[in-house]
């Protein structure tokens, strides 16, 4: 991005130059109105100077064209209770509206639901870009078994069976169940398809 800011200094430069060394001199060399700033379409612009005549008839054309950045990274898939932060680059002389109403280039959110921002450079150049935030639930870890037995018996533990998640026991099982018969604790990680 930064090139493209550097380019369209360069052509600006090279603008004002061209008017200066034309408009400035006695010759008939046109008007400022033959000088143009037009959209051409919602995000890309372009600066044109169409071919100007000097007393030493040297032509020169010069056009620069960019797209305006919008772009929000960050975490799009939540867990419940997280958060993310989303963010577009930050340009020095552009401001930023979220929907949120928060004007910096970066926000923090935790519940699902899309989310758009408005930058306006300092050209007054504007581009709006969105980005949609989805909160997972988080697994059902509910352990079911006889939790008492006797000597020499033994007892399935498990917790519901989900298409996606993924289960850690303790014992270093990953099933969502196991079949124990010794005494003491037995835990479980489940994480469903969405991280949570």
């Amino acid at each position: 991005m930064k090139n493209k800011q550097l380019k369209v200094l360069l052509t600006t430069l090279m603008v004002l130059l061209i008017a200066y060394v034309n408009f400035g001199r006695t010759s008939s060399l046109g008007t400022p109105s033959d000088f143009t700033f037009f959209p051409k379409s919602d995000t890309i612009y372009t600066i044109g100077v169409p071919s100007v005549q000097t007393d030493t008839a040297i032509s020169d054309i010069v056009n620069s064209e960019f797209e305006l950045p919008c772009l929000i990274t960050g975490n799009l898939s939540l867990c419940a209770g997280q958060s993310t932060q989303l963010c577009v680059p930050s340009v020095l002389g552009e401001t930023y509206l979220w929907s949120t109403g928060a004007t910096t280039n970066c926000i923090t959110v935790s519940a699902a639901g899309n989310y758009a921002v408005t930058i306006t450079t300092a050209l007054g150049s504007v581009s709006t870009c969105s980005a949609t935030v989805t909160v997972g639930l988080q697994g059902s870890c509910l352990i079911t078994g006889n939790l008492r037995i006797l000597a020499g018996q033994s007892t399935q533990l498990c917790v519901p069976s989900v298409v996606g998640s993924t289960y850690l026991w303790s014992t270093g099982a990953t099933t969502n169940c196991i079949t124990v018969s010794a005494a003491g604790n037995y835990s479980v990680t489940v994480t469903n398809a969405l991280g949570c």
